[in-house]
């Protein structure tokens, strides 16, 4: 039976849909004597990323830094830690403010741990009917007391999304790249424990929390 070429692709996407799925990786390490380590705020560097794309990395951060401030540990502005970092790194000839030693921007940011996030893989690559998405990302906590990594994190994932027409197939991948986004930042920041500042919210049952 003759099959029109709508058809096909319509065939073909409805196939594609029945085996549709994501590849995720989550590995992460935690010193055994984290809860005495005494890590009440936290300031979180720039964020490096090998695609450059500095909006995305920008509002990462910044959604960095509320994640954890509801996780219970003090916050620092982008501005305030750019602020007071620029200038040492700039007079020193450093290239980046990362290159700071922590015991250093503990003394500069008066916090207990530096917060370093990289984006290893930020990318979509379209195609016919179908765009993958992959997301990798990187955390590190450093203490700023003993320059010692407390917690890492890297999770990568990768979603493929289909659409009919080309515009659709870049909505829906702008779409799933947002969600991947979040989910690097739920599952990855899932193994950090609470600070000390959290405190269980009313009726959550463990899931969510609030900051005294």
């Amino acid at each position: 039976m003759y099959l029109s070429r709508f058809m096909k692709n319509t065939i073909l996407i409805i196939a594609a849909f029945l085996v549709i799925g994501c590849g995720a990786g989550l590995t992460h390490t935690l010193v055994p004597d984290y809860g005495e380590r005494g890590v009440v705020s936290i300031a979180v560097m720039p964020v490096t990323s090998k695609t450059d794309d500095e909006a995305a990395a920008s509002i990462f951060r910044a959604s960095l830094i509320e994640n954890l401030y509801f996780k219970g540990y003090g916050k620092l502005t982008p501005d305030t830690v750019d602020g007071k970092t620029s200038g040492y790194a700039r007079d020193r000839a450093l290239s980046n403010v990362s290159d700071i030693r922590p015991e250093v921007l503990g003394s500069l940011l008066g916090v207990d741990a530096v917060m370093y996030f990289r984006f290893d893989d930020l990318s979509i690559s379209p195609g016919y009917l179908y765009a993958p998405v992959t997301v990798s990302a990187s955390f590190e906590l450093v203490s700023t007391k003993t320059g010692e990594t407390l917690w890492t994190s890297r999770y990568s994932v990768t979603e493929r999304t289909f659409g009919i027409t080309p515009r659709r197939l870049e909505m829906k991948a702008c779409q799933t790249y947002e969600m991947a986004v979040e989910e690097i930042m739920e599952k990855s920041l899932a193994t950090l424990p609470a600070g000390p500042r959290y405190v269980e919210a009313p009726g959550s049952g463990g899931s969510t929390g609030a900051l005294w």
